[in-house]
């Protein structure tokens, strides 16, 4: 699968993961089709397989949302290196622990009077203390993204989505 040999470097492991999961809700195919109808989102934890300690090696959540970030860029010091790629509406990586990616995809909030929201983020999200030197500013993106497409496929807008196979190098 995409992405397999970055979360290898990510994780500083040597084993590929599916970072799908294998079953039930921890499998993003499966619990896609929780977005379209929901009001808190959909959560994956994902750890090597030979890993049982606590925090997982990457949180991964992904939500409905009425509106999409735009590019910004920060003057503070200090913060993590951001990154922009074009895909989806807005994506970005904070770092090597983290990104961010919006993308077009109708949904509804469930619950009395729901709203549509036409957009779906998804965060990765990691302790930067679990993270491997060897991780790249580019890795979280690019493990994060053929996720996203799958969950755009799942839920049906992947044509709409603008979440290619391959991350641009930026």
């Amino acid at each position: 699968m995409a992405g397999t040999d970055k979360f290898d470097r990510f994780s500083s492991g040597n084993n590929g993961a599916d970072l799908f999961g294998k079953t039930g809700s921890s499998s993003a195919q499966n619990s896609a089709g929780d977005l379209r109808d929901f009001t808190s989102g959909w959560e994956c934890y994902i750890s090597k397989a030979d890993d049982t300690t606590d925090p997982p090696l990457i949180n991964v959540k992904f939500t409905a949302q009425s509106f999409t970030l735009k590019e910004e860029k920060s003057s503070q010091k200090g913060e993590a290196k951001e990154v922009y790629y074009p895909i989806g509406t807005y994506a970005r990586t904070a770092g090597r622990s983290s990104a961010d990616i919006f993308f077009a995809c109708p949904t509804r909030t469930t619950g009395k009077g729901g709203k549509p929201t036409p957009y779906v983020e998804g965060e990765l999200t990691a302790g930067s203390y679990r993270v491997s030197l060897k991780t790249t500013a580019r890795d979280p993106m690019v493990i994060l993204n053929p996720i996203a497409r799958g969950v755009a496929k799942q839920l049906g807008c992947l044509s709409q989505a603008n979440l290619p196979a391959g991350v641009p190098r930026v």
